[in-house]
């Protein structure tokens, strides 16, 4: 728990008689100075909400009633946390309360509200340095706070705080506090980042939390504030690390990231990449790391060329990747642990030029000292993780290689006891060696070939699982893995496929960002089955590799439980009998299914690959000066081999879009005649 460097708050005893997070009397504000609020605005802006006290105090009563039942709910599944759900439903009421019934805008800065404050910071701070087996009891308090509308409520008091912030420069109306009431030394600035620290720590710890955040509007609130911060104050990157716009800006971040990272729901930060890379690119390290690992889990195929026109942002993992790696509490200078940043490395990996990038600036020998130096298995399991992502390159396959140890590591874990490491070693190893040597050592038994395989990513099991069972009811032999169990499944993975009568690719961004996925769909494409897509995700187009790999061609569409049944009929009709076998001896009954001829991806004829596919890069070098295209080898193709032309023909029926693509980009064909003739010889070398 708690991998996290500056996205976690750290905890404050809950008692108002402690030192605040900050409270820097002797410290300038960087905002402008701006004069207190005086007790007649307070009083104005009590005005403006007696409208709406008979229907706050109706929400009050139906809140009291509904959420009483909850409490009663909880304490009585979970009696050991009875008195902490005792306490955060009457620290709820508080705010509640001080939302609808303050007589003065000073309530929202009372002694109450301050305790209330550290004590969310003190329980979330509790559950994060708990045992894994503590906190999965203590994850009940997650739960608990989102139903009763907790984030909704902690939102409402950021917003107010933001705006009193940029009002007062920081400070409160001591006026209307008593002398005697120990809150009175807290700034508005000490309470808006308590309330920032409650979000972001139990946005770290509960995906709950993060989505009814989300739904509150948290992360506009976030992406706003952080730039309002930035654009008003120009010295918050003095050097100054306990300046208040800057910690205001590191936890508006952290909030940003932890959303980020556990939901990995791109909708929810439409147009935020723009925003995030110019923090990404601050000197503020803390800064700049929060804002870069946040990107990793946001951009795309479309968005990601803001990362990778800047090396230096790609460079930056891999720097801060070293100092975990050598620190003796495995976390970077900027507190980001290497468990985390690996698995940031890792989603940046995801787009294809990005593993070169981060291939040549040393990642792959940093990987390789995590691998070899850790003692915990969660990050040892995300640096295998980020390995076996990297080793979809070829480059980098070499690379990984030549690398002094790192092969011997990872045969080493691929016995290990935790399934997850297990599962990530075997999957880079698969991918450096396992794959082409299987190739070469296997004979497939044609006469096994009589299964449907379901391809998918873990999230759309629930809907697959129906699909598999209405396809053997039908009386189709379907085989699925249902249980994922570490690096044994890429064995049984590999028999699967060489045995498939056909492949169901389950298309979705998810599936695409798997490397377990893609090393199925690959190998599937690379034994020239027939693959099937399935659409599982609606509004998204299956982009790079996969994009690659199925085409633009028509897709069956099972994006929600509604439409199974017109879907599982479309692919019965389609299927025919393929994948019908009487003799159930041999394999699982579990496998896959066959869509529409007309989206069926289909292998070129044999006739056509048998001479091309053994060609080497001079031998396609040779072709082109004979075709009159000489010009093309001064381009970098030296990755382009035989089979890389019967790809590329393939992908010409398969997606004549991206084959005009890559002739303009990968071969720099933009004279139209070029691309003419190009087409036209191809056509005729594998037609013969």
């Amino acid at each position: 728990m708690g991998s996290g460097g500056s996205r976690h708050l750290q905890v404050v005893q809950p008692r108002v008689n402690v030192t605040p997070f900050s409270n820097h009397s002797e410290n300038p504000m960087h905002i402008a100075s701006q004069p207190k609020l005086l007790q007649e605005q307070w009083l104005s802006h009590d005005r403006e909400d007696e409208n709406n006290e008979e229907s706050s105090s109706q929400e009050d009563d139906e809140w009291d009633v509904l959420h009483t039942d909850t409490l009663t709910r909880y304490t009585i599944n979970n009696p050991e946390q009875a008195a902490v759900f005792q306490d955060m439903f009457q620290n709820m009421q508080v705010l509640r309360n001080t939302t609808n019934d303050s007589l003065t805008g000073s309530d929202w800065y009372s002694h109450q509200v301050l305790v209330v404050f550290h004590h969310l910071v003190a329980i979330s701070y509790d559950i994060d340095t708990s045992t894994e087996t503590e906190a999965s009891t203590k994850m009940a308090v997650g739960d608990f706070l989102v139903e009763i509308e907790a984030p909704e409520l902690l939102k409402r008091f950021a917003q107010n705080y933001f705006k009193d912030f940029y009002e007062m420069g920081g400070e409160q109306d001591n006026d209307s506090s008593s002398s005697e009431d120990e809150s009175s030394n807290f700034t508005c600035y000490d309470y808006l980042h308590l309330v920032l620290g409650t979000i972001q720590n139990f946005a770290d710890l509960h995906d709950g939390f993060c989505s009814a955040s989300a739904q509150a509007g948290v992360v506009p609130m976030c992406l706003d504030n952080a730039v309002r911060l930035d654009r008003e104050n120009d010295n918050w990157q003095s050097g100054d690390h306990e300046s208040e716009p800057l910690q205001l800006i590191h936890s508006c971040l952290g909030i940003l990231y932890n959303i980020s990272r556990r939901l990995r729901d791109r909708d929810l930060f439409v147009n935020s990449e723009k925003t995030l890379l110019h923090f990404a690119k601050v000197k503020e390290t803390g800064v700049a790391a929060t804002a870069l690992l946040c990107l990793a889990y946001l951009v795309n195929e479309d968005t990601n060329h803001l990362i990778s026109a800047d090396e230096y942002l790609l460079c930056f993992i891999i720097t801060m990747l070293n100092e975990a790696c050598q620190s003796e509490d495995r976390r970077s200078d900027v507190k980001y642990s290497a468990k985390e940043l690996a698995e940031g490395l890792r989603h940046l990996a995801i787009n294809d030029n990005n593993k070169k990038i981060l291939g040549q600036n040393g990642a792959i020998r940093v990987l390789t000292a995590i691998l070899q130096t850790s003692h915990d298995d969660e990050e040892t399991a995300s640096g295998a993780s980020a390995l076996w992502m990297l080793a979809f390159d070829d480059t980098n396959k070499d690379l990984i290689k030549q690398q002094e140890g790192t092969l011997d590591t990872l045969r080493k874990l691929h016995h290990s006891a935790n399934p997850e490491v297990q599962k990530a070693a075997a999957g880079a190893l698969w991918e450096i060696e396992g794959k082409k040597a299987r190739n070469k050592t296997e004979k497939i038994e044609e006469t096994t070939r009589n299964h449907v395989m379901i391809s998918y990513q873990w999230d759309a099991q629930e809907v697959l699982v129906e699909v598999k069972n209405k396809l053997q009811a039908s009386g189709y032999r379907v085989w699925m893995d249902l249980e994922q169990m570490g690096g044994s499944t890429l064995e049984a993975m590999a028999k699967a496929v060489e045995n498939a009568a056909v492949v169901l690719v389950c298309v979705s961004e998810r599936y695409k960002e798997s490397p377990n996925c893609r090393s199925e769909a690959e190998y599937a494409y690379q034994l020239r089955k027939d693959i099937i897509p399935l659409m599982m995700q609606r509004n998204y187009t299956a982009d790079g590799w996969l994009g690659m790999l199925v085409g633009t061609k028509l897709w069956i569409g099972f994006q929600n439980k509604q439409v199974i049944n017109s879907g599982v009929g479309k692919l019965i009709k389609e299927l025919g009998g393929r994948g019908k076998d009487l003799d159930t001896t041999d394999g699982p009954k579990e496998a896959v299914i066959r869509p529409s001829e007309a989206s069926a991806i289909t292998a070129p004829p044999p006739q056509s690959v048998t001479n091309v596919s053994s060609w080497t890069n001079q031998d396609v070098k040779n072709w082109l000066t004979q075709i009159g295209l000489t010009q093309v080898c001064k381009e970098d193709i030296s990755e382009f081999n035989g089979q890389t032309l019967i790809d590329l023909q393939e992908v010409r029926g398969e997606c004549p879009d991206y084959f005009y693509k890559c002739l303009e980009h990968t071969l720099n064909l933009k004279n139209m005649f070029q691309v003419f003739q190009f087409r036209k010889e191809l056509g005729k070398l594998l037609s013969h």
